[in-house]
């Protein structure tokens, strides 16, 4: 009948399209296209007309964020103590937010060889659209991970539809938009890479597989550490996890040393 026509027209447009890996990953590039494309547009209006360099989008850390990066490319590492904040005392510079400093300055190292006439404040601009760009292509492999035993189609699908309501969220907009360089722009980066390969540890069938990537989980909870202090969400969502995976379900030695791994 007329169903079955239609449920066969179905599956011949599954197999001939979506059953094709690479329009997946075609659709995942075009929603990086498009994230780094909204992520950009207002840098237009954030040039001095003064000067002719870019400036910063009117908030507090990101300005305290470049000044360290402008440091950290002039002497190669921070300061010990920072004489511009709790004057006469100084402050020293924590862990916490650190990285973005560190990311700001080496990127702006390596694309200034490339390009001679950038600026450090330009990187600084651009810093936020670069990281939430991995950002999204992190998101993307985490919750195609989550549903690995879901066949090709429907795997890929929800983790495509997942990323497209990821990068519109109004709650991360503001944060990572060009023009602030923010620690949460590179702490939501590192949150999905840590979630990502945590979930590939405990999914590995292999014991040495399963304690590398689970120690390279844990690198990137470090990472996580010195960028942003919402580390909290990843030791308790992965706290948790394990607590009812382990009481859940046989337990192995595979898992075991993934989560070894990742403590290490």
């Amino acid at each position: 009948g007329e169903k079955e026509i239609i449920d066969k027209r179905k599956e011949k447009f599954a197999k001939l399209f979506l059953g094709r890996g690479w329009i997946f990953i075609l659709a995942l590039v075009i929603l990086v296209i498009i994230t780094i494309n909204v992520r950009t547009s207002n840098i237009s209006g954030l040039k001095d007309v003064t000067t002719g360099n870019y400036t910063l989008a009117p908030d507090l850390d990101p300005f305290l964020f470049l000044r360290w990066a402008k440091y950290i490319a002039v002497h190669g590492t921070i300061m010990d103590l920072d004489i511009m904040r709790y004057s006469p005392l100084g402050y020293h510079p924590e862990a916490e937010a650190l990285l973005t400093s560190y990311f700001i300055a080496y990127l702006y190292k390596i694309l200034h060889v490339f390009y001679p006439t950038i600026t450090i404040e330009f990187v600084a601009v651009i810093y936020s659209p670069i990281v939430f760009a991995l950002a999204t292509v992190f998101f993307f492999l985490f919750v195609r991970r989550l549903f690995a035993k879901y066949p090709a189609i429907k795997r890929d699908s929800i983790a495509l539809l997942s990323t497209l309501f990821f990068i519109f969220m109004p709650s991360l907009l503001h944060r990572t938009t060009g023009g602030v360089p923010e620690k949460e722009a590179g702490g939501i980066m590192f949150v999905f890479l840590a979630l990502y390969l945590f979930v590939c540890a405990l999914q590995s069938k292999d014991k040495r597989k399963a304690f590398i990537i689970g120690f390279l989980g844990g690198l990137a909870t470090s990472l996580l550490v010195i960028t942003w202090g919402g580390v909290q969400f990843v030791f308790l969502s992965t706290g948790i996890s394990i607590i009812i995976y382990f009481f859940l379900r046989d337990t192995s030695k595979e898992n075991f040393a993934a989560l070894l791994g990742w403590v290490s």
